[in-house]
C-alpha cells in the first residue's frame, strides 16, 4: 500500500539526494571538490558520504534516475514505518491495529516529510530504531560498522544507542556497538588520511560561527517543530504519559539522552520525535484498549481511511522532478543564491557543473556567503554582483529574482515545476 501511494503521488526529494545520485559523474573529476568550488570541499580529497554515494550511483545505473528515486523513497518509508511498528507493543495485537493506524497517520503527517528527503542520516535514524531490539554483541558491532559506512557523523547515533542499551541492561549489545563505533572511527580516519577530523572540525565551526547570517531551517532548535500541531500533540502526550507513570524506562531514557542533539531540529526529527511517539503509544496501551472497545466501529472506519491516506499529508513537500531543459557545457561555473535551484541544477544538467554555493552554506568562502546574503536581501540582482561573478570566473547565474545587472544576458526560463514563479538562466558577459 505504501509503495503504491509513493508511486502514485510521485514523491521525490528536493535537495541533498539529488547530488548523491549524481556523485558518480563527478567522482572522476574530483568529486565534491570539483562540484563545489571556492568552498571547504576543495580541501577535502575524500567523499564524506563514502558509503551512500556509491549505492545511490549504482541504483541510478541499474534503475535510471527516476527509478532509483522511487526505489529509495519506497525503501526508506517502508523501513521507517516497520521500525516504528516493531517497537510499539500494541501493534502486535490485530484487534488494536485500526487504532494504531489512526495514531500512525497522525504521526506520519509530520514525520514523513523528513523521511522523504532520503538522506543517509535518515537511514541511520531508521537503523537506530530497529537496533533498539538488539541484544548480541556482534549485532551491536555490525550495526555500528554499517552506520560508519553509510554516514560520516554516524557516532551521533551510535553513542546514544550504546548508552541506552547499557542502561537497559543489554550490555553485550552496548559493548559491541561501542567497539564498532571506535573501529569505524579509526577506519575512516585512516582511509581519509586524517582529513575526516578536519571535516568534523569544519562542520562544528560552520554550525557555531561559519554560517553567519545564513539561516538553515533544519538547523534550528527543535522548539520550532512544536508549531506543527501533530508534533506538539505527540510531545505533549509523551510528557503526560511520563507524568502519569513516573517511570524512567528504556525509551524515555533514550529521549533524554538524545535531547542534546535536538539543538538541531533534524536530529529531533530522526531520533527524539520517533522515540516520543513510541513511548506515548507503549505507555497508553490500557487506555487504548478501553477506548477501542467503546468506539470500535468508528475507529475501524477511520483506521481504513488512515491506511488509504497514510502518506498523503507529507506529499505536498515533494516538488516535481521534471527536466525543464538545463543543458550547460561540462565544467560551467554556475552561481545561484537559492539552494533548491542549486540541487536541481546538479541533478538535471547532463554534464557535471561547478556550482556555488556548496551544500553546506557555512563551508563557502566569505565572499560567496556575503553575496548570497546581499542577493537574498534585495528585490532584484543589480550591478553589485558583477565584480564577484568575474572574480569567481562564473559563466552562468540561476535565480528566480529579477535581474538588472548589465553584465548578465538572459538565456532561458526553466524549472517552473516545483517552484513559485519562474527561474531564469543568465549568462555572465565579460566587459
Amino acid at each position: 500500500m505504501v509503495v503504491g501511494l509513493i508511486y502514485y503521488y510521485k514523491v521525490a526529494p528536493p535537495d541533498d539526494f539529488l547530488r548523491h545520485i549524481r556523485y558518480s559523474d563527478y567522482k572522476p573529476l574530483g568529486g565534491y571538490s570539483y562540484m563545489f568550488p571556492h568552498s571547504f570541499f576543495e580541501k577535502l580529497h575524500f567523499d564524506l558520504w563514502y558509503g551512500f554515494d556509491p549505492i545511490a550511483g549504482w541504483a541510478r545505473s541499474v534503475l535510471g534516475a527516476g527509478g532509483a528515486i522511487f526505489f529509495f523513497e519506497a525503501l526508506f518509508t517502508s523501513l521507517f514505518i516497520l521500525a516504528l511498528l516493531v517497537n510499539i507493543k500494541p501493534a502486535s495485537d490485530p484487534d488494536l491495529f485500526p487504532l494504531i493506524l489512526v495514531a500512525l497517520f497522525s504521526f506520519l503527517s509530520s514525520a514523513l516529510s523528513r523521511v522523504f528527503l532520503i538522506r543517509p542520516a535518515i537511514l541511520l535514524g531508521i537503523i537506530f530504531l530497529f537496533s533498539l531490539k538488539g541484544r548480541r554483541a556482534l549485532s551491536g558491532f555490525l550495526i555500528a560498522l554499517v552506520g560508519a559506512f553509510l554516514y560520516w557523523l554516524y557516532w551521533l547515533y551510535m553513542v546514544p544507542l550504546a548508552i541506552g542499551h547499557f542502561y537497559k541492561g543489554s550490555r553485550r549489545f552496548a559493548a559491541g556497538a561501542a567497539a564498532g563505533t571506535v573501529v569505524g572511527l579509526i577506519g575512516v580516519v585512516y582511509f581519509s588520511h586524517g582529513q575526516y577530523l578536519d571535516a568534523v572540525s569544519g562542520i562544528i565551526s560552520a554550525l557555531f560561527s561559519g554560517r553567519g547570517e545564513l539561516k538553515i531551517s533544519e538547523s534550528k532548535f527543535f522548539i520550532h517543530a512544536l508549531t506543527n500541531a501533530s508534533v506538539y500533540f505527540w510531545v505533549a502526550l509523551a510528557a503526560l504519559t511520563f507524568y502519569r507513570r513516573r517511570k524512567l524506562d528504556f525509551y524515555f531514557f533514550l529521549i533524554i539522552i538524545t535531547l542534546p542533539l535536538a539543538l538541531q531540529v533534524r536530529y529531533f526529527a530522526d531520533l527524539t520525535f520517533p522515540l516520543l511517539f513510541i513511548y506515548a503509544m507503549n505507555g497508553n496501551e490500557t487506555w487504548m484498549r478501553e477506548f477501542y472497545s467503546r468506539s470500535k466501529p468508528v475507529v475501524n472506519l477511520f483506521g481504513l481511511g488512515a491506511l488509504m491516506l497514510l502518506i498523503f499529508p507529507a506529499t505536498a513537500a515533494s516538488p516535481s522532478l521534471e527536466l525543464a531543459g538545463l543543458d550547460l557545457p561540462k565544467g560551467s561555473v554556475v552561481f545561484t543564491e537559492d539552494m533548491r535551484i542549486m540541487y536541481k541544477a546538479v541533478y538535471h544538467n547532463k554534464e557535471p557543473l561547478r556550482i556555488m554555493p556548496s551544500c553546506e552554506l557555512g563551508w563557502n568562502d566569505s565572499e560567496t556567503k556575503d553575496m548570497i546574503i546581499k542577493i537574498r536581501s534585495r528585490d532584484a540582482i543589480d550591478e553589485s554582483v558583477c565584480g564577484y561573478l568575474q572574480s569567481r570566473n562564473v559563466d552562468y547565474l540561476l535565480s528566480a529574482k529579477p535581474v538588472e545587472a548589465g553584465c548578465l544576458e538572459h538565456k532561458k526560463t526553466f524549472f517552473k515545476p516545483g517552484f513559485e514563479g519562474r527561474v531564469d538562466l543568465w549568462q555572465f558577459i565579460q566587459k
